[in-house]
Order: structure tokens, then sequence, then C-alpha cells
């Protein structure tokens, strides 16, 4: 960020009334003694640009959206500047409240992105002077300014970031599992791009597609579900992400495929059928016993690994119509699993439709979700994309199965990604819950998941630990530490876009995931290497964004620990280890 450009973070106080902000207050340090004289109001239509101006004579703009989003572009052309040249990118929009500080001298603009006009707020600290406006003016194409990503003119559309096409997503209107209206929307994490959109060197100066990432509570089902619906083409069609790239999964997968075949009496000729099967890891266990097997995977790249594996694949999506082709060719599934997939479905009746299809009439269906309950204890909002739908409970869970006639039997609570459930479902709704269902329902309500205010609640503190993390990051960062990232995964671009943190924080991530090497982050664009490069050259501090495996790493680092060097650990809350 150029020196005296600064972005301040709001908070913004939601209830069932709506929101609350405050955007001035006389006491903050945010002004930096700047005395603010004059407030105006701008409204811009979509795709309108504001630019280039700047103020000779010392006058400092903050900039806070009201309503929709901008870019605000901040560009350096001072001949005797070490920054001359620097051009900075800022997306401001009303769901995550923030103020930008631009000094003066700076060639500044605006454009208004997305599909509603932006309502502005200038506060400045100098009255303007009709007669002799301290503003100095450019036209649009009579600056030359140079993009430092490309060396070339900077173009304002070429680089828009919220460049969505409107097929790419769908906004819906209504609960996914009980088609209730009752929505009411608690946490906004911002327009973010897609979790799993790693970026190519060459992909950089391209558009980038950000999408709305808003959460919603349904006080009829009390189920937790994004409404802004990305398409599952452009999802997973093609997809980064290897479970067997991770040791821990591969322990975990083990132990699932222990504990369903001393549970379940399979016979030899049982078919097992895993949907959203990644590279085949959980199916290899099976297939060892000799079980017959089958994964269903929709991504081209990854069904491919699987079947160079020997573990036979279904290409497509998971449905009624691909459950009832399934069927025909292999006959009724004794075991359907779907590890980390159920809450990436939109269409839940169709999929639950197709399992009820596939399903022996003895079957069970075994669904492992991250735990509603987990999340919220411990601030786990990074686990929130576009990917993920849907975060259950086990009672709007139990609902929606009854609506098919199944029934949840039992539940266990496991510690893959930051605390999960495994919930076994068999047919007809004479099915006895164990007590493990009972016991988890009456704690669900005892701890207020069927209130709003839980989820309220839930969103200030999400927002109180963003500013601790951000302020810990800057201060260590001021000290000259070199901080960089330990992991990749997806949710990680989820907390580095909401807390706007760059390669001015961190100077690159590694991770052991090969299609994610020499890859950059969406959004922020900061560089991915192999971890050999984390031993080779140890720096200071490192950002565990795989915070999920924090035992793991720690331990398989502990080298690097005793010759001094240090973990930060987000989630739930900010501390070094």
């Amino acid at each position: 960020m150029l020196p005296g450009v600064k972005i301040f973070d709001l908070k913004k106080n939601t209830d069932e009334r709506g929101a609350f902000t405050e955007i001035f207050r006389s006491d903050w340090k945010i002004f930096e003694g700047d005395s603010i004289v004059q407030s105006n109001l701008s409204i811009s239509y979509p795709g309108v640009i504001r630019a280039w101006h700047r103020h000779s004579r010392g006058q400092v703009d903050y900039i806070c959206v009201i309503k929709g989003a901008i870019k605000a572009c901040v560009y350096n052309d001072g001949k005797d500047s070490k920054t001359k040249g620097q051009l900075d990118e800022i997306i401001l929009n009303s769901e995550t409240p923030q103020i930008i500080r631009i000094p003066g001298e700076y060639w500044h603009g605006t454009m208004c992105i997305g599909g509603e006009p932006s309502l502005v707020l200038y506060m400045v600290t100098k009255l303007y002077d009709y007669e002799n406006p301290d503003e100095e003016r450019r036209a649009l194409n009579d600056l030359l300014v140079l993009d430092s990503r490309t060396g070339k003119p900077y173009e304002w559309v070429k680089h828009q970031k919220t460049e969505i096409k409107s097929n790419d997503f769908i906004s819906k209107t209504t609960c996914r599992i009980c088609g209730s209206n009752k929505l009411h929307k608690f946490l906004s994490l911002g327009p973010t791009p897609l979790a799993n959109s790693f970026l190519k060197k060459d992909q950089l100066n391209k558009p980038e597609s950000y999408y709305p990432l808003d959460v919603y509570f349904c006080s009829n089902c009390f189920l937790v579900q994004l409404l802004d619906v990305v398409t599952p083409e452009v999802l997973f069609k093609e997809y980064p992400y290897l479970t067997g790239a991770s040791n821990p999964l591969q322990h975990h997968f083990s132990e699932l495929a222990e504990e369903v075949i001393q549970n379940f009496k399979l016979a030899k000729n049982s078919l097992v059928v895993d949907i959203g099967s990644n590279d085949g890891t959980l199916l290899q266990y099976f297939s060892k016993l000799n079980l017959r097997v089958l994964g269903i995977e929709p991504a081209h790249n990854i069904a491919k690994i699987a079947e160079d594996r020997g573990v036979e694949t279904v290409n497509d999506f998971f449905s009624e119509e691909c459950a009832i082709k399934i069927s025909k060719k292999y006959g009724p599934a004794d075991v359907i699993l779907a590890t980390n997939v159920f809450g990436h479905v939109d269409d839940l009746d169709n999929f639950l439709r197709g399992v009820r299809q596939l399903m022996s009439d003895n079957g069970t269906f075994i669904i492992e979700v991250p735990y509603l309950l987990n999340l919220l204890k411990k601030l786990e909002f990074d686990t929130i994309y576009h990917e993920h739908l849907s975060y259950f409970a086990v009672s709007p869970l139990v609902h929606l199965f009854r609506r098919f006639g199944m029934e949840v039997v039992d539940v266990k609570q496991v510690p893959v990604h930051g605390g999960s459930i495994r919930v076994f479902v068999q047919k007809s709704l004479n099915k006895k819950q164990s007590q493990n269902v009972t016991r988890l329902l009456l704690m669900e309500k005892k701890v207020g998941l069927e209130s709003l205010k839980t989820y309220l609640d839930f969103a200030n503190e999400v927002f109180l630990l963003k500013e601790k993390l951000i302020e810990l990051l800057k201060k260590l960062k001021e000290r000259g530490n070199k901080i960089i990232g330990y992991g990749a995964p997806a949710k990680g671009n989820t907390l580095l876009n909401y807390c706007k943190i760059g390669t001015n924080i961190l100077d690159y991530i590694i991770d052991t995931t090969p299609s994610k090497q020499w890859c950059y982050t969406p959004g922020m664009h900061i560089p991915i290497f192999p971890d050999k490069k984390f031993h080779e050259e140890p720096p200071d501090y490192a950002f565990l964004l795989a915070w999920n495996y924090a035992d793991e790493i720690i331990q398989k680092e502990r080298g690097y620990i005793q010759k001094g060097g240090k973990f930060i650990l987000p989630i739930p809350k900010p501390v070094v280890i």
C-alpha cells in the first residue's frame, strides 16, 4: 500500500431489525490528526468511472461506501518518490464497511462495480472552494497511469475485480431444506473469489470473478446457509484438492473404513459407493478387503487420478438420474458415503431421491459434515466459502431426512476439519435413534442454535477476531520479521481476503499439494511454493492457515521451533506458539 493510504475496518452491529455502523467519531485515532471539515455524498451507476484527480494543497480524502460497491484506485507519479509508478486497487462495499484514507498528492478515482448504484460518503479535510478548488483533474485517458503488473496503461474495466457473469451463480430466496422465506442474514464476508480458484502467473493480469459471501439463518428449520449459489460446473469441474495429499486425512479415512466394516456386516459382493470420491483414497481401504467399490467424482482431473489408481469412478455429479443409471448397472449399494460433500449440495431433494434410489433396503448412508456448533464455538469463520452451501447441526438434518422416509440412527463427533459429525442414516421411520442423537439435539437447543441472537453474537466476535489478528500481524511485520503462510487450504483464502492479508504481510505460502505449488492465492495473489522452501529459508514466523492440522504440523516442524521459529495460530483467537 502507498505511504499514507490506509484502510480502517468499521464495526457493523446487526440484529433482527437490521444493522448499525458508526462512520465518524471525533475521538477516533484513525483520522491521524486530520480534521474533517466537510462531507459529501456521491451516487454512481454501475460501470461509471470517476477519475482522475488529486489535491495539490494538502486535502486528504476519507471514503466510505454506504450502499453497493466500488473499486478505488490510487496512483503515485511523484518524480522523486520511492513508490513512483505504484498503483493500489482497493475494493470497498457496504456489506463489510471500511474507510479508506487517500492523501491528496496521489492521483485517485473510483468505479462503481456490481449490479447496483453505489452511494459513497466522502469526508474531506478542506472546505470546497468553488472559485479556486484544490483539485487537479485529468480525463480518464489523459493521464498515463502504468499498471505495475503489466507495464502497460491501466485499464479500469479489464481489471474490474468483481466481474460476474449472470450464468455463474443464482441468488435463492428460500431455505434449501424447508422452503421457508424466514431467512436472516447475520454475517457478510464481503465479495470474494472462489476459495479454490488458484491462479497461474499468466492469469494474474486477467479479470478475476468475485461473488457475494453472505450467511443466513433460517428461523423455521434452523439451517445456516449461503443463498448465493455458484454453479457446480464452475466450482468442481477442475479441482485442485487431493485427499491423498493429506496424511491426517489418510489416517482418518483408514479409521472410517475400519469402523464401517466392523459395524456393518458387509459380504464380499457388497457395493460401497463414495459420492465426491476425489482421488479414491477412502475407497482404496475398502477395495483392499475385496469389497466392490465405486466412486462418483465430477472433477475431470481428479476422476482420472482415481481411475489411474485402480478405483472405478463415474465422472459425474451425483443426482437422481445418476443414481438410476448406477443402480441398473451395479445393483443397490449397501453403504453410501459422502464425506465433506453433503454441505456442497444445493438441490438436497434431488440428491436424497438419488440416495434412496441407490441404497439397498438395509443399507446405510454415511455423511461427514463440519459441525455448526464447532464453527460457532471456535470462531471457524474461514470454513465459510462458496463450496460450502450449508452448515449443519443435527436438528436440521433430522428434519431433512424424515422428509424422505429416512432416519438419523446415530451421530458421532470426529475431530477432522476443525470438528465434524459423522451421521448414519437408514431407511424407514421405524428405526430408533441412538442416545448420541438425542444428546446432541438437546445440547443444540440448550446452547441457542435455534436463536438468531446466537448468530448475531458470532458475527460480532468474528469482527473482533479480525481486528486482533490484523493488529498482531502488523506489529510483527513493523518489527522487521519475516512471516510466511503455512498451508494453502481453501479456507485460508476466506481468511486472507476478509482480513485483506496480502504480500504486505506474508512473503509467500508453502503447501505440499503439487497442483497448488507455483500458483497464487485467489484475490490476494500470494505466491505458493513447495514446502522445502520453508526449511531452506526458515522465516521468523509461520502463519498457520491450515490450523486444523496444528498438532500434526507442530510435531512435524519441531526442528524449526527448536531453532527459534514460531507459529501464529489465527483461530479461535490469534496466538503465537
